[in-house]
């Protein structure tokens, strides 16, 4: 399926923003960052699935960080102390590496998913091991829950290029949705919400 430059721009917004999330500090910084990359996947999606189920998913992804920052807001009560700049060097010195890991397997990637196009395989993948690293980074909630929708992130569009009906957008919306009632329930039972992110 040819590619309008719009959806290029789109793909390349998702793996920017996926390792931005690795880097914010700030949780409200985190909650718009990932409002973003859910309009860059809307904006991506609409290539293969018509308006209707693109704005569907993109309201559930952006309903999915309003749940996270209602639970981070009921549950903040003083600032933490900012950290080192140093982690957050590291931090992006390790998302670049895995975006330079992505394209160096390319073609294990061209072998996983022939019929899916060469541009968004990478930004998939590339958003995909993102998310996973942020999961991998803290045991804060809010980290956690952010790292796992980067994750479905990076996996819609795959599931898009091959599924583009109804059910398949609303079991991905739908499991957006729980993750981030997870996440915010997470944030209100714990006290981790007083700790760095």
């Amino acid at each position: 399926m040819p590619f309008a430059s719009w959806d290029v721009v789109a793909l390349a917004l998702m793996a920017g923003i996926a390792w931005l999330l690795l880097v914010l500090e700030d949780w409200r910084s985190l909650l718009i960052s990932l409002a973003a990359l859910e309009a860059a996947l809307g904006s991506a999606l609409l290539a293969v699935w018509g308006p209707t189920l693109v704005v569907m998913h993109l309201l559930a992804g952006w309903l999915a960080a309003a749940m996270l920052g209602l639970g981070q807001t009921m549950h903040r009560r003083k600032h933490p102390a900012p950290r080192p700049l140093t982690g957050r060097v590291v931090r992006g010195l390790a998302g670049v590496l895995t975006l330079a890991l992505v394209f160096s397997v390319g073609p294990v990637l061209a072998r996983a998913w022939p019929t899916v196009p060469e541009a968004v395989r990478w930004a998939a993948a590339a958003t995909a091991l993102l998310g996973l690293m942020q999961t991998a980074w803290s045991r804060h909630p809010l980290r956690l829950s952010i790292g796992l929708l980067t994750v479905l992130a990076g996996f819609a569009p795959l599931f898009a290029w091959q599924h583009a009906d109804l059910l398949t957008t609303g079991w991905l919306a739908g499991f957006q949705l729980l993750l981030a009632w997870s996440g915010s329930y997470l944030l209100h039972q714990t006290a981790v919400g007083e700790e760095a992110l």
